[in-house]
C-alpha cells in the first residue's frame, strides 16, 4: 500500500523496475518483485497536482511536476545520488492556475501543460530533447504558444507527431497543430467532464472516458477533402445527383453537368425562360431534377449515363411566377405560385398530367417552403410564417390549420416517418406529430429545442439520425440520437443554395459561396464514432422508477431523472447472471433539474404481444410537473418497443418578492377512473392535483390544481399513499424529521362527486373543494433531521410496518396499527425498531420484501436485515453488508424474481446487484 497520492508510474530498466512519483514530489524505484530501491525528494516541496515522467531508465529519467503554483517544474532524479534533494533544473511559468497536466513528445520537442485557468500551453525545447537541453548550463524552454478553446478547466493534453490534443470539464476534445491554431472540436460526453482518453496515431482513434459513465472511440483525423469547382458561368443553384455528379443552374440559365470522377464539365441545356431566377429541386431517388421559374414553366431532367437528358416540359398558357417547387414523391409534385395558388402533377414515363389544385390560406407570404407526403391521401405543406396545413386531395382548402407551429421565418423542412411528421423551423425547434388516419388530424407530440437556430432537415442513417443545420456561418452534422456535433465547418450559412448526400461510406456536401461551387467529402467511418460503452446521465441521478411486465420477467423498464434536466427510458435484462442496460429514449423538456419521477399504469392489453400504458409524471425544480404517456410494446421476440410523448407541462411563474419552489416527491392516486397527484413542495405544501384528459383533444391530459395544503415551513421531502380500512392515507415526511399521516378519504370522495356534478364546467370543480379544510390526524416523531427515504408494508389488514432513512443515519421501523371510530381513523404505535450504527452517513434507499428490508446510504453500504412480528413486537435482526461501487447515492429500486432481488442503486451512475433471499419464508 502505497502512503501518498500516485501521479504517474512508469516502467523502466527494460521493465525490471518501476518508478513512481507522488503528490509531495517524492519519486521511488521499486523492483517488479514490490521492493523498494530508491527514494528521491526534489528541493521544492510542495503539492502537486499532475506529474509525467520522461525516458526509461533510472539515469535518465526526468520528472515534470505541476504545482499548485501555477508552475512546472523540471528536475532530474539521479542528481541525488550525492545530495539529500534534487535540485529544479528549469522552471516553466504562464499558467495562472493549477497545473493538472502535463505530457512531453520527443519526437517532437514540445512539452504541453493544461490547467484550470482553461489555457493549454505548448513548450518549445531548443534541442528537441529534453535530456540533451538539460544538461547544457542554461536550458531554454519557452513557450511557443497559448492554447484557448476551452469554456472550463483543462484537465488532459497528448502531444502527437503533428498536433496537440486537449480535453477539459465543458465536456471538449480539442484538436490544434503546433501554431495555436483550434483544428477541430469534439463534443464527447454530453456535457459532462472528460476524465480520461488516449491517442493511437497508427489507427488513427481517440478513445475517452466521462463523467456520463460512457466510453467512447473517436477518429483521430476525418480526411475530410474539400476543394472548389468553377463552372462556366456564374452557379445559382446546385444540387449532387445517384452517383455523386453535380447539377447546376446559372444566372443566365445555362444547367450545367459536373463529371467528378473525371473532373469535366458539360454544358447541357440553356433556359431563356430561367434568366435571373430559377429553382433547381433534386427528386427522392436523386435521378431527377426539376427545373422552374418566373413563366410558369417547369423542365423534368433525368440522369441517363454520366449526363442529363429532358424528359419532359410543361409551358403553361399564361405566364406566372412559381414560387417554390416540392418533390412528393420521385413520380409526383407540388408547385405554388401566385396567390397562394397550388397545383399537383404526376409525372408518367415521359410526360406530366396535372392532377388536382389547391389553396394555401391568406397570409402575408403566401407561398410554401416545404410539402411533404403523409399517404396516397394526404399530404401537408409548411409556409413562409411558419403555419403548417394539412390537405386531403379531395378538397381545396386545407383540412387541418396548425398556427405558428414555428415562428415568422418559415417551416424549413418536413419528414415522415411511421405515420408520425416531424417539422423544423429556423426558430431551433423540431416538432413532431403523429397523423390520426380515423381522425384525419396531426396532433402535436413532441416539441424539442435544439441548440441550433437553422434546422434544416432530417437524414436517416443506419446508424443514426444526422440532424443538418446551420450556426451562423457554419453547416453543422449533428447526431439527434446522441444528441452530439459530428462535424463543424465554415460555409457561409444556410440562405445559400447547398445540397447533402451519404451513400453506403462516403458523405457529400456542396454549396455555392463566391461564384463557385465547393464541394466537401469525407468517409462516414472518419466521422461517426463508436460507444464502447454508452453513455448515461451525465451528472447526479435524483430518482428513478422500475417497471416490470409479469409476462417478460427477465426485463424491465427503468425510468430515471437527474440533476442534467433529462428524463431517461432505459431497459434492464436480467440473463444468465449477466445484466444489461440499454438507454432507449432520453427526453429533455425540464427547465431545471428532475427531482422525482412516478409512475401510474393506465391499462395493459391481453393480447399474444404484452402492450402497457402508463402515465410518467416527472417534477422537480421551478415547481415544474410534466405528464408523459409512455406506451411499451414487449413483443413476442421479446423485444421493448417504447414510445414517450409529452402530454402536459404545468409551472407557476413566479412573482418577485417569491423563492423559487421545488417538488421533492411525487405520489398518485387513482379514484374511480380519475389519477390524483399528490406534490410535496419545498415550500412546505402538499399540492393536489386531478389529472384529467382533455376534451378537445383525446389521449391528451391537463392537470388541474385543486387544494394547496400547508404543513409548516419546513421542506417536505418524501409523500406516499396508504389505504387501508378503506380510508386513503397520505404520508408525508419533512426536515423535521416527522412522518404526518393526512387523511384523503373526504377529500377524493368529493373530487368524484364534484366532478360527476359539474361535468361541463372545471373551474366549478376547483372552486368548491379549494377551500375544503384538511387537516392532519396524527404525527410520529421519527427521525432527529430529514427524512429521505420511506416505504412500508400492511399486514393483516389493521397493521402497517413504517420504515425509514433519514439524514441522522438512522434505519427506523414502526408498527402502526389502525383503527376506525365511526367515520374516522386511529393509529397508534405497538413497537420501534431503530438502528444507528450500521450506516456511517445519511440513509438514502430502504426497500421491503417479505420478511427482508434493505438500506443503502451514501457510505456505498446496501445492508439486509431481517424481520418478524410476535405478540405485536417488531423483531429486527442485521444479516449482511454489500459495499457498492456507485458514488453520492440517491436512492434505490427493486426487482425480485424467484428468489433473487434486483437492486438497482442511483447516483453518480446506475448500479445493479442481484442479492439471494429465501423470499417463500
Amino acid at each position: 500500500m502505497y502512503d501518498d497520492w500516485i501521479l504517474d508510474v512508469k516502467w523502466i530498466d527494460n521493465d525490471e523496475n518501476i518508478a513512481i512519483i507522488s503528490m509531495h514530489n517524492i519519486i521511488t524505484l521499486w523492483t517488479k518483485e514490490m521492493k523498494l530501491v530508491k527514494r528521491a525528494v526534489c528541493e521544492e516541496k510542495c503539492i502537486l497536482y499532475s506529474s509525467h515522467l520522461v525516458n526509461d531508465t533510472w539515469s535518465n529519467l526526468i520528472v515534470l511536476s505541476g504545482t499548485v503554483f501555477s508552475q512546472v517544474l523540471i528536475w532530474w532524479p539521479k542528481t541525488s545520488e550525492d545530495k539529500n534533494l534534487c535540485s529544479i533544473l528549469c522552471k516553466l511559468n504562464g499558467h495562472k492556475g493549477v497545473i493538472f497536466s502535463i505530457h512531453y513528445n520527443p519526437k517532437a520537442g514540445l512539452i504541453c501543460s493544461t490547467s484550470d485557468d482553461r489555457y493549454a500551453i505548448i513548450w518549445s525545447i531548443a534541442s528537441r530533447d529534453l535530456l540533451t537541453e538539460l544538461s547544457l548550463s542554461k536550458a531554454q524552454i519557452v513557450q511557443r504558444c497559448s492554447l484557448y478553446g476551452h469554456t472550463a478547466r483543462v484537465f488532459k493534453c497528448r502531444v502527437l507527431s503533428d498536433s496537440v490534443v486537449t480535453a477539459g470539464e465543458d465536456s471538449i476534445i480539442n484538436i490544434w497543430n503546433f501554431n495555436g491554431q483550434l483544428i477541430r472540436k469534439i463534443e464527447a460526453h454530453q456535457g459532462a467532464p472528460v476524465w480520461s482518453f488516449e491517442c493511437d496515431e497508427s489507427d488513427n482513434l481517440i478513445i475517452s472516458g466521462g463523467g456520463d459513465c460512457g466510453i467512447t472511440i473517436f477518429p483521430l483525423n476525418q480526411n475530410v477533402t474539400k476543394y472548389k469547382i468553377n463552372m462556366w458561368e456564374n452557379p445559382k443553384r446546385v444540387a449532387i445527383l445517384k452517383n455523386n455528379d453535380l447539377v447546376t443552374i446559372s444566372e443566365k440559365g445555362l444547367l450545367e453537368y459536373y463529371n467528378v470522377n473525371k473532373n469535366k464539365k458539360i454544358e447541357i441545356a440553356r433556359h431563356n425562360d430561367l434568366v435571373s431566377y430559377a429553382l433547381l429541386e433534386i427528386s427522392p431517388c436523386r435521378y431527377l431534377i426539376a427545373l422552374a421559374g418566373y413563366h410558369g414553366t417547369v423542365h423534368i431532367y433525368k440522369q441517363v449515363d454520366q449526363v442529363l437528358k429532358l424528359v419532359c416540359s410543361h409551358i403553361p398558357e399564361e405566364k406566372f411566377r412559381i414560387f417554390s417547387f416540392h418533390w412528393l414523391s420521385s413520380s409526383n409534385y407540388l408547385i405554388c405560385g401566385p396567390d397562394g395558388n397550388m397545383s399537383l402533377w404526376d409525372l408518367k414515363k415521359d410526360s406530366l398530367s396535372h392532377r388536382r389544385t389547391f389553396k394555401l390560406p391568406p397570409s402575408k407570404e403566401r407561398w410554401t417552403t416545404v410539402a411533404c407526403s403523409i399517404n396516397n391521401k394526404h399530404f401537408a405543406v409548411g409556409d413562409r410564417k411558419g403555419n403548417i396545413y394539412l390537405y386531403s386531395e379531395d378538397l381545396i382548402e386545407p383540412i387541418q390549420t396548425i398556427r405558428k407551429a414555428h415562428n415568422y421565418l418559415g417551416v424549413t423542412n418536413m419528414c415522415i416517418k411511421q405515420k408520425e411528421l416531424f417539422s423544423l423551423g429556423r426558430n431551433s425547434i423540431l416538432k413532431r406529430y403523429l397523423f390520426k388516419t380515423s381522425l384525419e388530424q396531426l396532433s402535436l407530440l413532441s416539441s424539442d429545442k435544439l441548440p441550433f437556430t437553422w434546422l434544416a432537415t432530417l437524414y436517416e442513417t443506419d446508424e443514426t439520425t444526422l440532424l443538418l443545420s446551420f450556426l451562423g456561418d457554419e453547416f453543422v452534422i449533428w447526431d439527434y440520437n446522441k444528441r452530439r456535433t459530428l462535424l463543424q465547418f465554415h460555409c457561409g450559412g444556410g440562405h445559400r443554395s447547398w445540397d447533402f448526400y451519404k451513400n453506403s461510406n462516403h458523405i457529400y456536401f456542396v454549396y455555392i459561396k463566391d461564384k463557385c461551387v465547393h464541394s466537401v467529402q469525407l468517409d462516414w467511418d472518419g466521422l461517426y464514432p463508436l460507444d464502447i460503452i454508452n453513455g448515461y446521465h451525465s451528472s447526479e441521478i435524483n430518482s428513478g422508477c422500475c417497471l416490470n411486465s409479469s409476462r417478460y420477467n427477465n426485463k424491465c423498464l427503468f425510468i430515471s431523472g437527474g440533476e442534467d434536466t433529462t428524463l431517461r427510458i432505459s431497459v434492464i435484462e436480467f440473463k444468465n447472471n449477466f445484466t444489461q442496460l440499454k438507454t432507449l429514449n432520453t427526453l429533455k423538456s425540464h427547465l431545471s433539474s428532475i427531482r422525482t419521477v412516478s409512475a401510474f399504469k393506465v391499462n395493459e392489453s391481453t393480447d399474444n404481444e404484452c402492450t402497457m400504458k402508463y402515465l410518467i409524471f416527472s417534477a422537480g425544480g421551478r415547481a415544474q410537473i410534466i405528464i408523459w404517456e409512455l406506451i411499451v410494446n414487449y413483443t413476442a421476440h421479446c423485444k421493448v418497443i417504447v414510445s414517450c410523448n409529452e402530454k402536459y407541462s404545468y409551472y407557476e411563474q413566479l412573482k418577485d418578492e417569491d423563492s423559487e419552489n421545488r417538488i421533492m416527491d411525487l405520489c398518485t392516486i387513482s379514484k374511480n377512473e380519475y389519477v390524483v397527484l399528490v406534490a410535496a413542495c419545498s415550500d412546505g405544501t402538499l399540492k393536489v392535483f386531478l389529472i384529467v384528459e382533455c376534451k378537445e383533444s383525446k389521449n391528451n391530459y391537463k392537470m388541474l390544481l385543486v387544494k394547496n395544503i400547508n404543513y409548516k415551513l419546513k421542506c417536505i421531502l418524501k409523500v406516499s399513499h396508504l389505504e387501508i380500512l378503506g380510508h386513503n392515507i397520505i404520508l408525508s415526511m419533512a426536515t423535521d424529521g416527522k412522518i404526518t399521516l393526512w387523511d384523503f378519504t373526504t377529500l377524493l370522495n368529493n373530487i368524484y362527486l364534484n366532478i360527476k356534478s359539474e361535468v361541463n364546467d372545471e373551474s366549478s370543480v376547483i372552486k368548491n373543494l379549494f377551500n375544503y379544510n384538511l387537516n392532519a390526524f396524527m404525527s410520529i416523531d421519527v427521525h432527529q433531521s430529514g427524512v429521505n427515504s420511506f416505504t412500508y408494508r400492511v399486514i393483516n389488514n389493521n397493521q402497517c410496518i413504517f420504515l425509514s432513512g433519514g439524514d441522522d443515519n438512522a434505519v427506523i421501523a414502526n408498527l402502526i396499527e389502525f383503527s376506525k371510530e365511526k367515520q374516522s381513523l386511529n393509529a397508534k404505535i405497538l413497537s420501534t425498531f431503530s438502528n444507528v450504527s450500521s450506516h456511517c452517513a445519511q440513509i438514502t434507499g430502504v426497500s421491503l420484501f417479505n420478511n427482508y428490508f434493505l438500506t443503502t446510504s451514501i457510505d456505498q453500504k446496501l445492508n439486509i436485515f431481517k424481520w418478524n412480528i410476535e405478540n405485536k413486537h417488531l423483531h429486527c435482526m442485521y444479516l449482511q453488508t454489500h459495499n457498492l461501487a456507485i458514488a453520492d447515492i440517491h436512492g434505490m429500486q427493486c426487482y425480485k424474481e424467484d428468489n433473487s432481488v434486483y437492486v438497482i442503486v442511483f447516483g453518480k451512475g446506475v448500479e445493479v446487484c442481484q442479492i439471494q433471499l429465501d423470499l417463500k419464508s
